[in-house]
């Protein structure tokens, strides 16, 4: 995240199954126990990612950060696609989004509760 300095806004947001913040990057976490974000940004597992241009107010990109996780449990070692850098790469040079929206693979958030 460092590579990309000031240009990207990062934030990290647990979607209510207890994940934790990446060492480092404590300030950025975001809770969203009853899932008004997730649902919002149309996510569905934990991880996924999105890329929103905020200007435009439109999602740039949505799905696997990485082609790591090949299917539900398996893992490959080593990522041989970044999907996630290939899209913040395309939008900090103006570029089109070439990358294809990936489904992402990892635990279902939800349902959430409905606390008043």
């Amino acid at each position: 995240m460092q590579r990309f300095g000031d240009t990207v806004q990062f934030c990290l947001l647990d979607p209510g199954v207890g994940s934790r913040p990446i060492s480092g990057l404590e300030e950025l976490l975001f809770h969203d126990n009853r899932g008004i974000i997730c649902g919002r940004f149309g996510i569905k597992v934990y991880p996924q990612v999105v890329v929103y241009d905020c200007l435009t107010r439109s999602n740039i990109y949505s799905g696997k950060i990485d082609d790591r996780v090949v299917s539900l449990g398996v893992i490959s070692k080593r990522a041989t696609k970044n999907y996630l850098s290939d899209v913040l790469d395309n939008v900090i040079l103006g570029k089109s989004n070439f990358v294809a929206s990936n489904e992402a693979i990892g635990c279902f958030v939800g349902p959430f509760d409905d606390e008043k």
